[in-house]
C-alpha cells in the first residue's frame, strides 16, 4: 500500500496583514505577514504530528521579502562598503524582488558564492578571513528566519539566552542575579560565612582543589628528590 504523506492546511494569510495583531508579548517580534494570530495560536497549542507544511509560500510572499530587505538594511551605514551595497539593492527593490520571487517559485533560485576578504587581526600584525554573502543571499536567508524561526523558538528552554530574539547576555546576568537574590538550601551561617570571605561554593571548590593539587605537587616533588 503506497503511503501518503499527512498534509496539514495551515491558516491563509491575508493580502495585506493586520495592523497591531493581538499576540502575546512574547510573539510581538515575529513577522506579522506571516505569522497571524490564528497561526500564533496553533504553533502554542502544537500542530498535530509535530512538523508544519507548505510553508514555502511565506517564504516568497512578496511582503515578506520586502520586510526582509528592510530588516537587513536597518543598522547599515551608506558610508561603508557593504552598507552601500546593501542599501543600493533596497533602492532597486522594485525590480530585483519581483525576479526573486520568481526564482524561489520556480525553484530555481541558487546562492551565490560568498567573497572571501582578509581584515586586520585585532592584537596581531596577521590578517583573518571573512566572508561576505552577496545582498540577495541575506535576503533569501532573512525572509527564511522570519519564517521559521518562531517554530524553533518554541522548543527553546526558558533559561536559554544566546542568539534568541529579545534576549542577550545582560538578560542572562540580570537572572543570575535574580537567583543568587533568591534563599536556597543552605544554612543562614554557610551563607553568611561565604559572604565574609567573599567567596561562592563555586569559587570555594575551586579553591579547595587547586589547594589539593599544589600538597600532592609537592610531595610528588619531594619523592622524586629522596630517590636521587
Amino acid at each position: 500500500m503506497r503511503e501518503t504523506q499527512l498534509q496539514i492546511k495551515l491558516p491563509g494569510v491575508p493580502k495585506e496583514a493586520k495592523q497591531g495583531r493581538e499576540v502575546a508579548p512574547k510573539w510581538a517580534w515575529t513577522e506579522a505577514s506571516v505569522w497571524t494570530e490564528r497561526m500564533l495560536a496553533t504553533l502554542e497549542r502544537g500542530i498535530k504530528g509535530g512538523k508544519w507544511y507548505s510553508l514555502i509560500d511565506k517564504v516568497w510572499k512578496m511582503e515578506n521579502l520586502q520586510n526582509a530587505v528592510d530588516h537587513l538594511v536597518r543598522n547599515k551605514s551608506k558610508h561603508k562598503p557593504d552598507g552601500q551595497r546593501c542599501w543600493r539593492y533596497a533602492e532597486q527593490a522594485d525590480w530585483r524582488l519581483p525576479a526573486l520571487q520568481d526564482k524561489l517559485q520556480k525553484g530555481e533560485y541558487q546562492p551565490q558564492p560568498v567573497r572571501r576578504v582578509w581584515i586586520p587581526k585585532l592584537g596581531s600584525k596577521e590578517l583573518r578571513p571573512l566572508g561576505i554573502p552577496p545582498v540577495e543571499n541575506r535576503v533569501v536567508e532573512m525572509a527564511v528566519r522570519q519564517v521559521i524561526e518562531p517554530i524553533f523558538e518554541q522548543t527553546f528552554a526558558e533559561q536559554s539566552y544566546g542568539f534568541r530574539p529579545g534576549r542577550g547576555a545582560k538578560d542572562a546576568l540580570r537572572r543570575v542575579q535574580q537567583l543568587l537574590g533568591q534563599p536556597v538550601s543552605r544554612s543562614r551561617r554557610t551563607r553568611q560565612r561565604w559572604s565574609r570571605a567573599g567567596a561562592t561554593p563555586a569559587l570555594s571548590q575551586a579553591r579547595r582543589d587547586g589547594k589539593r593539587q599544589r600538597l600532592a605537587a609537592n610531595r610528588d616533588g619531594h619523592s622524586a628528590g629522596s630517590g636521587d
